[in-house]
């Protein structure tokens, strides 16, 4: 991510990606955490590009997602050129999109299910039918309204 590495193979290298956000309580908390990783990365001799680091910031956008330390979102930018994304020629021009965020969804297959069935029918353009253009229509507006993802809460316990 961004970074590159001098130290030996054999030497252990344990962290997260650099890029990984870190909230803190208060800046001097903050401050402390990244004297902590700052020392962690000269003593495993990992470089850092600090042109491509940002600090002290409250939520980043990060491949097509606003990350927060509460969790993360769809960006509004992208949200919006697939609310306004004229009927395909090509199906999976669409698809493609609304599939990138299908995980903020809830019942995204259910939804999509008409859109996915033309694809099964494997003609080059897509029949139009009232079913297919409001399927469409409907992963549009769920895309619109996109639910908050929230960070997994590593103390409650897996299913």
């Amino acid at each position: 991510m961004g970074f590159t590495t001098t130290h030996s193979p054999k030497e252990p290298v344990a962290g997260a990606p650099v890029g990984s956000m870190m909230q803190q309580p208060d800046a001097r908390t903050n401050k402390e955490h990244l004297k902590c990783l700052f020392a962690q990365l000269q003593n495993f001799r990992i470089t850092i590009n600090l042109s491509k680091c940002q600090f002290g910031l409250s939520s980043i956008d990060f491949f097509g997602y606003c990350i927060s330390s509460e969790g993360a979102t769809p960006l509004l930018d992208k949200v919006k050129v697939i609310r306004n994304f004229p009927r395909p020629t090509v199906l999976q021009e669409l698809l493609g999109m609304e599939n990138f965020y299908h995980c903020f969804l809830p019942g995204a297959a259910a939804i999509m299910r008409p859109l996915f069935e033309l694809i099964k029918e494997g003609k080059k353009e897509p029949s139009w039918s009232v079913e297919t253009l409001q399927a469409i229509v409907e992963t549009k507006t769920a895309i619109s309204k996109a639910t908050f993802l929230a960070h997994p809460d590593p103390d409650l316990p897996r299913r």
